[in-house]
């Protein structure tokens, strides 16, 4: 009979667990799914109110920090900071928050000085994305182009603090904040439609850009606060 009764136990421990993990799969559903019809939302709100011209300059300057934050954010920074952090927090959770830190750290100097670097030298970098004679022969494009990608380089940095924040929160097992702050850069992005442009035709885009990036780092920001588990600066970047 003893062997039945440690199946029995095994299978009710077995059901939160599988719970949890149902749970967590559902939130993160849901997240993406809000973001995506936001998504559609957005793309639809840019080809009802703007030109071409203006269009085609914001996915171009929106380009460079959204091929960083598919390359690092998304990709060797997640695949191999949260296997590390996992098994650091089960064995030893100040090891896990010293590592935390040091990552967060390297991580905000890195994105930092290549956002500086990336506002600098815009003009040469725009060059070689759009070189082709099409496009820089409509009038007033490339220079549009170019201040667009001035103020959305920054979003470099915000977006990939809130990648890593995310994978903090996820190895917290807290999955619907994190899938759903991309939600919030699509409204800013739909909002800001709606505004004044500020200095050239089509700039609100880009400020709308930077808002968003905002808005989806403080939604992981706060419950990382709240957790007490959210990363610290420190001169200890190398762990």
């Amino acid at each position: 009979m003893q062997p039945d009764g440690d199946t029995t136990a095994q299978s009710h421990g077995a059901s939160p667990k599988s719970s949890s993990v149902l749970r967590s799969a559902a939130f993160m559903s849901m997240g993406t799914l809000v973001s995506r019809i936001l998504g559609l939302g957005r793309d639809l709100a840019l080809a009802a109110l703007f030109p071409r011209v203006i269009t085609d300059a914001y996915v171009v300057a929106f380009r460079l920090p959204n091929l960083f934050r598919r390359i690092l954010g998304e990709g060797s920074l997640n695949a191999s900071f949260v296997p590390l952090y996992v098994d650091s927090k089960e064995n030893n959770i100040n090891q896990a928050r010293s590592l935390a830190d040091s990552v967060f750290s390297l991580l905000a100097l890195t994105t930092a000085t290549l956002s500086v670097l990336g506002v600098i030298y815009m003009d040469q970098v725009m060059n070689l994305l759009v070189s082709g004679e099409p496009y820089q022969s409509v009038p007033g494009k490339t220079e549009l182009t170019v201040h667009m990608g001035r103020i959305m380089f920054s979003f470099l940095f915000l977006v990939m603090n809130y990648a890593f924040l995310m994978s903090v929160l996820n190895a917290h097992k807290k999955f619907f904040l994190p899938a759903l702050a991309p939600a919030l850069l699509n409204v800013a992005i739909i909002a800001s439609c709606f505004m004044p442009a500020v200095e050239m035709p089509g700039d609100q885009l880009a400020y709308g850009v930077l808002a968003g990036g905002v808005l989806q780092l403080f939604l992981v920001v706060i419950p990382l606060i709240r957790l007490g588990e959210m990363p610290r600066p420190t001169l200890k970047m190398f762990h």
